[in-house]
């Protein structure tokens, strides 16, 4: 009974090596080869603090690689995990993963977006004039445009190309919000952006909350 049973751990062993090995492959083939052998550049936008698990996700979504897992794990492996930096980067189909992760790791942004942030309890009005202090858009065009989407305009860092049009800036943080939010309802937003105006107002003050 013993024999036999020594046999089979060491055929389960046997096995287990077979798998491993065959995984490594399979992994590294996936690593190193890219998804596509030509493929349109695509901007990619890594938010600043996302983990390699989220831009993993959104890298999927984008369909710029196909196999999430091999992203973390080459990130993992390769040491970059706490390393991906922030920022808007050409990216396409015909790279690797590594040399995907690599672009990320290493900070390669296109070098002319202008990295912008909206506050939490900001208006439309606001956004645009900061917009405009920038130097990206004038205020009156981005309220013109987007004033019907006020508290649908998600608080959160962007980088804005200069030349891009009020309503495209819009639209980037409305998605943005649809897809960090979901769906929400006009009286929940209105409600929201009261609270937000007013908590903002109190601290502006120095009120006690």
């Amino acid at each position: 009974m013993i024999p036999m049973t020594i046999a089979v751990i060491k055929w389960c062993l046997a096995l287990a090596v077979v798998f491993g090995v065959a995984f490594a492959v399979f992994a590294l083939v996936k690593i190193y080869r890219p998804a596509a052998s030509q493929g349109e550049k695509k901007v990619f936008e890594v938010s600043s603090g996302a983990a390699s698990s989220k831009v993993a996700a959104d890298l999927a979504r984008d369909e710029l690689i196909s196999r999430p897992l091999f992203f973390k794990i080459y990130v993992y492996a390769s040491g970059n995990s706490g390393r991906l930096q922030a920022g808007r980067y050409e990216l396409s189909r015909a790279m690797s993963i590594a040399q995907i992760a690599e672009a990320i790791s290493s900070g390669a942004v296109t070098s002319d977006a202008v990295k912008f942030t909206v506050i939490e309890g900001w208006t439309v009005a606001d956004i645009g004039a900061a917009l405009e202090k920038k130097g990206l858009i004038k205020k009156i065009d981005f309220e013109k445009k987007n004033s019907k989407d006020e508290g649908y305009l998600f608080p959160d860092t962007y980088f804005i190309d200069p030349g891009e049009s009020a309503e495209a800036i819009g639209k980037k943080m409305k998605q943005n919000f649809e897809k960090k939010a979901g769906p929400v309802g006009r009286d929940d937003v209105i409600l929201a952006s009261i609270v937000e105006r007013e908590v903002g107002r109190n601290v502006r003050r120095g009120e006690r909350l």
